[in-house]
C-alpha cells in the first residue's frame, strides 16, 4: 500500500479542508501518490478528484492501488514530459525546470471544470510553473496547497506571491516514509486572488 509521504499534521490539514468543501467540489492534484489514495477515502459521494501525474512508473503504482478500492469519482491522468525524465532528479532544484512539461502543467486533454474546482494540491514536479498557471485558471478564494515548501522557499516564492498565504509552516515537521526513512516537510496553504 502507498501511504502519503507527509506528516500526520499535513494529512489532518488536508482532511479538514476537504471536509469543508461543498458536496459537489472538484479537487485537482498535481503529483499523485499516497495523497491520491487519501483523497479517494475522504471524498463524499458527489465530490471528484482529478489527479495529474508525470512519472510513468509511479502512475502505474497508483493506478494499481486505486483498482483495489475503486472509486468512480477519482480520475488519474498521465502527462509525461517530452524530454528524458532523468533531467529532473527527485528532490533537486532541476525538478523545477519546466522544459518540455507543457502537457503536465496545462493538463492537456484533461477535462477540468475549473468553475467547480474548490481545492488544488500541488505535490508533483515543476511546482512553481504549475502554481503560476493555476493562478490564471482557478476562481478567487480557492484553496491551493503546496507540499514540501520549507527548505525550498527559493524555488517557489516567486509563484507563491501570486496567492494569499493562509497557513505558513513555522518549520519543518519530521515524518517517516513507509520504509522508515526520516524526512522533513510541511504544507503551505494559500487562497487564490481575484483576477
Amino acid at each position: 500500500m502507498i501511504n502519503p509521504m507527509m506528516t500526520m499534521d499535513d494529512q489532518n490539514i488536508i482532511a479538514d479542508i476537504v471536509a469543508k468543501l461543498s458536496d459537489t467540489a472538484v479537487i485537482v492534484e498535481y503529483g499523485g501518490g499516497g495523497s491520491t489514495l487519501m483523497f479517494a477515502r475522504l471524498l463524499r459521494k458527489s465530490q471528484r478528484l482529478i489527479t495529474i501525474e508525470h512519472n510513468v512508473e509511479w502512475y502505474h503504482k497508483i493506478k494499481k492501488e486505486l483498482e483495489t478500492t475503486p472509486n468512480p469519482n477519482v480520475e488519474l491522468h498521465l502527462r509525461t514530459p517530452d524530454a528524458d525524465a532523468s533531467v529532473w532528479p527527485f528532490g533537486h532544484y532541476y525538478e523545477e525546470t519546466p522544459y518540455s512539461c507543457a502537457d503536465y502543467i496545462h493538463a492537456t486533454n484533461v477535462e477540468i471544470p475549473w468553475t467547480e474546482v474548490e481545492c488544488v494540491l500541488v505535490d508533483g514536479f515543476v511546482r512553481g510553473a504549475v502554481l503560476a498557471t493555476l493562478s490564471t485558471k482557478v476562481a478567487p478564494e480557492i484553496t491551493v496547497m503546496l507540499h514540501d515548501y520549507p527548505g525550498r522557499e527559493d524555488w517557489y516564492d516567486w509563484a507563491v506571491r501570486l496567492y494569499d498565504v493562509v497557513h505558513l509552516p513555522t518549520g519543518k515537521s519530521p515524518g517517516y516514509t513507509p520504509e522508515g526513512q526520516l524526512y522533513d516537510n510541511s504544507l503551505l496553504v494559500m487562497r487564490s486572488r481575484s483576477r
